[in-house]
């Protein structure tokens, strides 16, 4: 199991129009047996950026993406995590802290081309498709 980062989203997204977004069709392509699956943080922001909810391509992610809602064990990963980032003065945003949570709390890399920014999270692997 690996979790996607909502960048990989875009990416794929993206990658329908314009072949410089490729990099995450081509994970996908190399990797055909992965279980891709996205935290319920990284679907509200893909939705954010699409606004259609009849779009397609939102259709075709429903169906192909499995949906991890936030359980006790990824909210209490949250509040531990962002406070240790806090305190290291090396804080990566609320929403990335749910992701990284969620990839910690079920013991699975998070796949991303936002690699600085992740790698500051303690314990957490991180897959870079770019």
């Amino acid at each position: 199991m690996t979790f996607a980062d909502t960048t990989f989203l875009i990416d794929l997204q993206r990658s329908q129009r314009n072949p410089h977004y490729q990099s995450a069709l081509s994970w996908l392509d190399a990797n055909p047996q992965a279980e891709v699956m996205i935290s319920a943080i990284v679907w509200g922001e893909f939705i954010e950026g699409m606004g259609d909810l009849e779009s397609p391509i939102v259709a075709k992610f429903r169906r192909e993406f499995e949906l991890v809602p936030i359980s006790r064990k990824i909210a209490e990963n949250f509040g531990q995590l962002n406070r240790v980032l806090k305190r290291t003065g090396r804080p990566i945003g609320n929403n990335d802290t749910w992701i990284a949570a969620t990839a910690l709390a079920h013991e699975a890399p998070l796949l991303t081309r936002n690699v600085a920014h992740f790698t500051r999270v303690p314990g957490l692997r991180v897959i870079n498709y770019a």
